[in-house]
């Protein structure tokens, strides 16, 4: 579902959009040239100006979900996620997987947790939303559209479990023979 939601919606994540205006991608062209060119201020840009209130802050927005490697002197790591990111999808935003994979996570377990656990796996998914904007991997509206679709395949979970699953069990477990019901 979410492969078609890149089909049928293309959307650049907020770092790619700070470099391309609106003349650019007109045409919505799935891997727009402008994307790739090097960090720096972009006039017109897709998301208007950036005024930073932080010194030395950058006035545009930029691409750092890769930073912390070279910062812990994993340059090889640093450069083998820049060679992913460049090979993927640069205009699959929308909806967030990372976001909605999390949050199916932390329905999935709910019921299966105490309340340590609930904490953990809800914590995950927020975490991850969080980080997910902060980095300008994605926008608000993505986060929540994969929530949404998490919440629907864990709702189509639950209501084909609970007609067909549970009761084929039931059925199966009534037509054995006593002599194998053991356990």
């Amino acid at each position: 579902m979410g492969l078609v939601g890149y089909t049928l919606v293309p959307a650049a994540p907020p770092w790619a959009a700070a470099k391309c205006t609106a003349e650019q991608v007109v045409d919505h062209p799935h891997d727009p040239p402008c994307m790739y060119q090097p960090e720096g201020v972009v006039e017109d840009n897709l998301l208007g100006q950036v005024h930073p209130e932080h010194p030395g802050a950058e006035p545009y927005t930029e691409r750092i979900s890769s930073r912390g490697w070279s910062v812990l002197g994993l340059d090889m790591v640093l450069r083998a996620i820049r060679f992913g990111q460049a090979k993927s999808n640069l205009v699959a935003a929308i909806p967030s997987l990372h976001a909605g994979l999390t949050m199916l996570l932390a329905l999935f377990m709910w019921p299966r947790t105490r309340w340590f656990g609930k904490t953990m796996f809800t914590g995950y998914a927020l975490v991850m939303a969080f980080a997910l904007v902060y980095t300008a991997e994605h926008y608000v509206v993505d986060i929540l559209l994969g929530w949404g679709l998490a919440a629907l395949v864990y709702a189509t979970y639950r209501v084909v479990d609970a007609r067909y699953i549970l009761p084929r069990n039931a059925r199966r477990r009534a037509e054995m023979p006593r002599e194998h019901a053991v356990s």
